[in-house]
């Protein structure tokens, strides 16, 4: 980081910054932070961290990511969740496993298992459907059985 004092009795304090010859410090933007005492320029919120205030940057929970210079972490889109913290980019959100459906925005795990006599793949967002939207689970097919969770239908004993 860099220092650069402002009078010899006066030091720039954090979540702030000074530029030379400035007369008063001025607090860092959102997404930019000072971790330390005398510093001429904020630096930016690494990825997988969000700066809110300019004095401390905090790793993205689960269920979220956040990019370089984030200011509020970013839910994890419908569909996907995500159990591990400082995740930065929504490519790493994880696809809602077949058996189960995601049907918020920042989940940390998937809500809950495909209801019995549908079949949920892989993204699914709700557990019952119409059968011609992909993120719903869909009808098990005749001839099959589908409990509760169900990744595969099962065929019918004969």
């Amino acid at each position: 980081p860099k220092a650069a004092k402002i009078s010899t009795e006066y030091k720039c304090p954090v979540g702030h910054f000074c530029e030379l010859g400035s007369a008063a410090p001025e607090l860092c933007s959102p997404g930019l932070y000072a971790p330390l005492d005398g510093m001429y320029e904020c630096l930016q919120c690494p990825p997988g961290l969000h700066c809110a205030n300019g004095t401390s940057i905090q790793r993205c929970a689960r269920g979220h990511y956040c990019p370089k210079g984030t200011v509020e972490q970013i839910r994890c889109p419908k569909g996907t969740f995500n159990n591990q913290t400082e995740l930065q980019t929504e490519q790493e959100c994880v696809p809602c496993e077949a058996g189960y459906f995601c049907n918020e925005t920042g989940l940390e795990l998937p809500r809950g298992e495909c209801r019995a006599g549908y079949l949920c793949g892989t993204g699914t967002v709700m557990d019952i459907g119409d059968g011609y939207n992909n993120a719903s689970g869909v009808k098990c097919p005749a001839g099959h059985f589908c409990p509760t969770g169900t990744k595969l239908a099962r065929g019918c004993a004969a």
